[in-house]
């Protein structure tokens, strides 16, 4: 599924596929996306693989890390680190 150009959807995906992954804080400070679990859900509902992983910060807070997992012929391969 395409996003309208320039949407926090497509900026997202945009962002997944150059290899990148994501978390809240991030995305709030590059595009602007405060309810980035809410985008999350409309990227899974349009059928795109975005796996999170629970990491914690240097203080011992946990945070969420997103990244898009794309499929190969070889494979699943996780796109974004």
């Amino acid at each position: 599924m395409a996003f309208k150009n320039g949407s926090q959807n497509d900026l997202l995906m945009k962002h997944f596929l150059s290899g990148r992954s994501i978390t809240r804080i991030e995305a709030d400070h590059m595009y602007r996306i405060a309810a980035l679990t809410r985008r999350i859900r409309d990227l899974r509902e349009a059928g795109h693989n975005i796996v999170s992983f629970v990491k914690r910060d240097p203080h011992g807070n946990p945070y969420t890390e997103y990244s898009l997992v794309m499929r190969t012929n070889y494979g699943t391969k996780k796109k974004a680190a």
